[in-house]
């Protein structure tokens, strides 16, 4: 327990200056992308002093440095600024697109993960067998197929044709109605989760495979555990590192991945969010969204550490 809270610090520790050299990236990107907001704010016919008088109020006549350390200031108080173009305040405004995002990516995470790790491990049990052949060509034909072009086939069947779903639009709230909601966002989930489910299962047979010609998976054979036993609590646990790796970057990736899809299936989230603030140059939501993304992947990252350490504590140092 005292190595794990030893290794658990040093990775907090560590975290520190990855969050301030993020929020150099962030802020210096989004001032070097080109065009002015406040022209776009106000439009062509602003006058001088308006544009001036606009500027001043968001700090943007300061120097770079001076507009960062502002940034910076807020962003410890909480505070992740005022949006140019809305004037409403940032963490708001991604508040209030984030259920839609996260549970997007919550479900396709599920799916994904547990299809792939179940395929996986079928397909490297029975090895060189139509199972395998099968799980296989499955897993090669959903990597080969955009996500967008799922989609589009699955609005023309089931929305279009069969009418058994809605084509676009999610304006049901997740926690207050989570049934029709999750309805909703079946066809999204299934787009987005082809790609990923198929990378899962490739990894997991590839992995399963690898750890089924250990030694002490043979002893345990040997020993007469059950075919299952082994399968699961031996050889699964061993190959799981690999596949965490891949679904926790995925995770992250989704959380502002998703933007293609929120635009096919009308999903207000927060990936039409930052294409919006981008079009309109509006630098605090751009901000305010890859740092929110950047943190999200940050803390995955830790916690992903700390799976690996109960799941094989030789990582741990001693």
């Amino acid at each position: 327990m005292k190595t794990l809270f030893i290794y658990s610090f040093n990775k907090i520790i560590q975290i520190i200056p990855t969050l301030f050299i993020v929020t150099v990236i962030i802020f210096s990107l989004a001032h070097v992308s080109g065009g002015d907001p406040i022209i776009t704010m106000l439009g062509s016919d602003a006058t001088p002093e308006m544009v001036e008088a606009v500027r001043k109020q968001f700090a943007l006549d300061q120097p770079l440095y001076v507009q960062y350390l502002l940034w910076l200031k807020k962003l410890l108080l909480g505070d992740l600024g005022t949006s140019i173009r809305t004037r409403q305040y940032v963490g708001q405004m991604i508040f209030d697109r984030m259920q839609v995002t996260i549970t997007l990516a919550i479900a396709c995470t599920i799916v994904s993960v547990t299809l792939g790790i179940l395929s996986g491990c079928l397909s490297a049990v029975r090895k060189n067998s139509a199972v395998d052949y099968g799980v296989m060509i499955l897993a090669i034909m959903g990597m080969s197929f955009p996500s967008y072009f799922i989609a589009l086939v699955l609005i023309v069947i089931f929305a279009v044709t069969l009418k058994m779903f809605p084509i676009a639009g999610f304006t049901i709230n997740v926690l207050d109605s989570p049934l029709p909601a999750m309805r909703n966002l079946l066809m999204p989930t299934a787009s987005l989760s082809a790609d990923y489910l198929a990378l899962i299962a490739r990894l997991t047979r590839s992995s399963m495979l690898e750890v089924l010609r250990e030694d002490y998976i043979r002893t345990a054979r040997a020993k007469g555990i059950k075919e299952w036993k082994v399968t699961i609590i031996h050889a699964l646990r061993n190959a799981l590192i690999p596949i965490l790796t891949i679904a926790s970057i995925n995770f992250v990736y989704l959380l502002g991945g998703t933007i293609i899809l929120e635009e096919i299936f009308a999903l207000p989230g927060v990936g039409r969010l930052l294409i919006e603030a981008v079009n309109n140059r509006d630098f605090p939501v751009i901000q305010g969204i890859t740092l929110m993304i950047g943190i999200f992947f940050i803390i995955i990252n830790f916690l992903t550490d700390m799976i690996y350490s109960l799941i094989d504590p030789r990582i741990r140092p001693e």
